[in-house]
């Protein structure tokens, strides 16, 4: 399974985060450094989420058509949201922390039922291994469809409003998801 949206990364992390509650067996020292790699992924979402509902309030408030589908058709841009990720390096503690994170997560597996090692090996592959340009792929796709109505947009008055609108749709889904993960990130803190 690819992750390709906000919404499934939250999802995935929900149930790992509910497979970690399960566990009781942990030594303190790994304890302290699940919690410091789910801070560290908590942060990471949290901040791509605000940079994409940031960019589509600022597309929101555009008046002119034109420009309008100019910063729509942007949206679907893997090279630029690559390049926002490095430059304010989201996922740089995750990236050096990789291995020794790793290794840990793994030891959690033998400790859980088969089903959650499938969920647990999900948010591994998903978030832990993957390379410098995940969350620009994971951005890039979550407003792929967005991005193609760019050209709607162009044809009328009437397509952009209609788009307007989808724009100010997926800003509120965007926020709707950004609130499961802060509630999520609550709960992980107070079962510490």
């Amino acid at each position: 399974m690819i992750l390709t949206d906000f919404s499934q990364m939250v999802d995935t992390l929900t149930k790992t985060w509910d497979i970690v509650k399960k566990v009781k067996k942990f030594p303190s020292d790994e304890q302290k450094k699940y919690r410091a790699d789910l801070d560290d992924i908590y942060t990471m979402l949290d901040s791509a989420l605000l940079l994409v509902i940031n960019r589509l309030g600022d597309i929101s408030m555009i008046d002119d058509q034109s420009e309008f589908a100019r910063e729509l058709q942007g949206l679907y841009n893997f090279a630029e949201w690559d390049r926002i990720e490095r430059e304010i390096r989201l996922c740089k503690n995750l990236r050096e922390s990789d291995n020794e994170v790793t290794k840990i997560w793994d030891n959690l597996k033998s400790q859980i039922s088969i089903r959650d090692q499938k969920v647990l090996e999900t948010f591994i592959t998903q978030t832990l291994e993957q390379d410098e340009a995940a969350l620009a792929y994971i951005i890039n796709e979550s407003l792929k469809e967005l991005a193609s109505l760019h050209i709607e947009t162009r044809k009328s008055k009437k397509g952009f409003e209609k788009v307007m609108k989808a724009v100010i749709k997926k800003k509120e889904s965007m926020k709707e998801v950004r609130k499961k993960l802060i509630a999520l990130e609550i709960e992980t803190i107070k079962n510490r």
